[in-house]
């Protein structure tokens, strides 16, 4: 919520992890069961090579679009001239 300036439901956040693990990028274990959680385990997710790899990928592929713009575009012209 910090970084994105709004609330995440959890449903939304399980919705979007599910989705990763369908396509192979994450894979979940169901931990222990505890009294806090009503008896339910916790879900604990980790990222696959699959999923390293395609980050990567994403990752570079943001940043050349970054640096393919030239300099100056993001520059301020003042507006009292």
């Amino acid at each position: 919520e910090g970084r994105l300036g709004r609330h995440v439901s959890m449903g939304a956040l399980h919705t979007g992890l599910y989705r990763l693990e369908e396509r192979g990028f994450l894979t979940s274990r169901l931990g222990e069961a505890s009294n806090k959680r009503g008896g339910k385990p916790k879900r604990f997710f980790s990222v696959t090579a699959k999923g390293q790899e395609e980050l990567k990928q994403v990752m570079d592929h943001r940043t050349a679009l970054w640096r393919s713009i030239p300099n100056g575009v993001f520059q301020v012209i003042p507006t009292d001239l």
